[in-house]
């Protein structure tokens, strides 16, 4: 064998020291000193970053996922312990941490150093995600089963004044209704008037009708806080947005005159909308302002006030 010396090759030595370099890499991206620390933990912040990586990676839910354990390493360059024949690291020691995801039978590892998440898919423990497909798929099935089971439900109940929807929740002067499909009508016992409040993130977008046969000048006051909306009739309809600019979480109806059979099923109906498919709404009721002697206007006081004044002038000027 001819052995040729430094001085007679320069091209050889060259190549000697390339191929020294990256049989270095190779070796050492995947050799960390490991140190398991007990009391050390990841952060919460960090813990979502990685449950949220994992989540993209194996089509599963951040609540599917758990994690199995966190260990604190030190790689000795920047491949974080992760490498191949294409991959350069950067000769830089970095810090981190060996992260175990699991689902089931199901486990992935994760190499971070806080800023970058890896999968170190080169572990033979990481499993295929055909059983988290699986579980979507029927997760998605189940969700369709509720949803049709609700449109049954709904299907011939609140599209006519004759045939509203019903509360679910009866309490004493208020009425809950739960997950009532948009542009139905609905209707509780009657009353002077009715607070109608949603219980969740939707809102009222329109009335889209009012009852017939109801109130004996067919005249419904609509107001939303202390803003009076106007007087509308059966046929007519009032639209939140057109009015107001946006949808309210809350408006009532009054001058419901005369009072009708609070045990009638169709006793007062409402066609309402909202800008979500379904909403949880309450109504209580408005009890009717309390009734004062004919002329008591304040118009009707004042008047009668300045004649008690006149009058107590007058006496005063006739002792005089």
């Amino acid at each position: 064998m001819k052995i040729f010396s430094n001085s007679q090759n320069p091209l050889l030595k060259l190549a000697a020291i390339l191929s020294l370099s990256v049989t270095f890499n190779l070796f050492t991206a995947n050799t960390a000193k490991t140190q398991t620390v007990s009391e050390a933990t990841l952060s919460d912040a960090l813990t979502q970053i990685i449950l949220q990586q994992a989540a993209e990676d194996t089509s599963l839910s951040i609540s599917e996922l758990q994690l199995e354990s966190a260990i604190r390493v030190t790689w000795p360059n920047g491949c974080m312990g992760i490498s191949g024949p294409e991959i350069f690291c950067t000769q830089v020691v970095v810090s981190g941490w060996i992260v175990v995801i699991t689902s089931g039978s199901n486990q992935w590892t994760y190499h971070t150093n806080g800023s970058r998440v890896l999968l170190n898919d080169s572990l033979p423990n990481r499993q295929p995600t055909e059983q988290s497909r699986s579980q979507e798929w029927q997760r998605q099935l189940e969700e369709q089963r509720r949803r049709e089971e609700w449109r049954r439900r709904w299907a011939n109940i609140g599209w006519t004044q004759d045939n509203p929807v019903m509360p679910t929740v009866t309490e004493p002067g208020t009425w809950i209704f739960d997950d009532v499909p948009s542009g139905r009508w609905v209707d509780p016992p009657t009353a002077y008037g009715f607070r109608y409040t949603m219980l969740e993130d939707s809102l009222f977008t329109d009335i889209l009708d009012f009852p017939i046969a109801i109130d004996d000048d067919n005249l419904f006051t609509i107001s939303v806080g202390d803003t009076i909306l106007g007087e509308f009739s059966p046929g007519e309809s009032v639209n939140f947005v057109s009015l107001l600019g946006h949808g309210v979480s809350e408006f009532a109806i009054t001058d419901i005159n005369p009072l009708v059979d609070p045990e009638d099923p169709s006793a007062f109906p409402l066609k309402i909308a909202f800008n979500t498919e379904q909403a949880d709404f309450k109504m209580e009721a408005i009890p009717a302002p309390t009734s004062v002697p004919e002329g008591s206007t304040p118009i009707a006081l004042l008047a009668f006030g300045a004649l008690g004044i006149y009058s107590r002038l007058k006496g005063h000027s006739q002792f005089n």
